[in-house]
């Protein structure tokens, strides 16, 4: 049986499916999109009625300036960020990370440089230097010896020959270098840290770590290994030119579920103006895009900007 309209009450759903216009990509589909609004833009210039008090327009011209989207979604897909951010996406492969370099701070969360599989083995040790004769030392550097990890309390340079290192938390004086005993130079998971998200948060058992004669910004060097978790990485600002095609594949919910399609040929998006990454309801990523005249198409009666088709 052929599809008729009973009604032209609208209440839209559907997807929206997004393709480069370069072809150098698959396309992809937005999800579950909240809003889709187009709009156009006018320059308009009136010639008044100076003859007669009433007044009102001679004559009216007006210039199309603009045709908009709007497009809001609550999926974050990276494809999404990608679209509103200006942004290149790229799904990066799990691997293995080693000794990666950090400077950690004590009450807060240290990231790493990648999330991590958490269900792999993560080892975190002090990167302390090794100690050398007649040399300078600032305040906060750290070093190794053998197991265990000191820093300095009092900057200045150490002596001829290496210092008996103490341990349990002692000093010991070198030169006119003063070192503090800090702990073991490999860190316990649970004990000294903990795992949080993309990052390491140092415990209570670390607080000997961070001597409070620290200099402010100076931290705890440290390495980590750990295999990093497949994830995407999106480079916010890196594209400004790319093109797309849109296509609006809907229902008229109203009219029992009528098809309706829209089909935009030549669309460039904007950078967000609303990206919400905390909040208590569902984020939501507002899209802007600009229609463009696709002058490919020729034709009388043709449109060069989108065609729509409905029962």
């Amino acid at each position: 049986m052929a599809l008729t309209s009973n009604t032209r009450g609208m209440i839209g759903k559907g997807t929206i499916r997004v393709r480069r216009r370069d072809g150098t990509e698959e396309p992809f589909e937005l999800g579950n999109v909240v809003t889709l609004e187009e709009s156009i833009s006018t320059d308009s210039k009136s010639r008044i009625n100076y003859q007669s008090a009433g007044g009102g327009e001679l004559d009216k011209q007006e210039k199309v300036t603009a045709y908009g989207l709007k497009i809001t979604s609550d999926d974050f897909k990276p494809q999404n960020l990608a679209l509103a951010l200006r942004a290149s996406a790229s799904l990066m492969a799990a691997a293995a990370v080693s000794n990666e370099l950090g400077t950690a701070y004590a009450g807060q969360n240290n990231p790493l440089e990648y999330i991590p599989d958490p269900s792999q083995t993560i080892t975190v040790s002090v990167a302390g230097g090794t100690r050398a004769n007649t040399t300078a030392y600032a305040l906060g550097d750290v070093v190794i010896n053998t197991t265990e990890a000191y820093v300095v309390t009092v900057a200045g340079t150490s002596g001829g020959t290496a210092p008996s290192w103490p341990t349990g938390g002692g000093t010991v004086t070198d030169g006119t270098v003063t070192w503090k005993h800090v702990g073991t130079s490999a860190l316990t998971k649970d004990t000294h840290y903990s795992v949080e998200g993309g990052g390491l948060r140092f415990l209570a058992a670390a607080a000997g770590y961070f001597p409070a004669t620290t200099p402010a910004g100076k931290g705890l060097p440290i390495k980590t290994n750990y295999t990093r978790n497949a994830q995407w990485v999106i480079e916010a600002l890196v594209n400004s030119g790319t093109e797309y095609e849109l296509i609006f594949n809907g229902i008229n919910e109203n009219d029992g579920s009528n098809p309706i399609r829209k089909r935009f040929y030549r669309v460039k998006f904007s950078p967000t103006g609303g990206l919400s990454s905390i909040g208590d309801d569902f984020a939501k990523l507002d899209m802007t895009a600009a229609v463009l005249a696709d002058t490919s198409i020729t034709g009388a009666g043709l449109s060069q900007y989108v065609k729509t088709q409905m029962i």
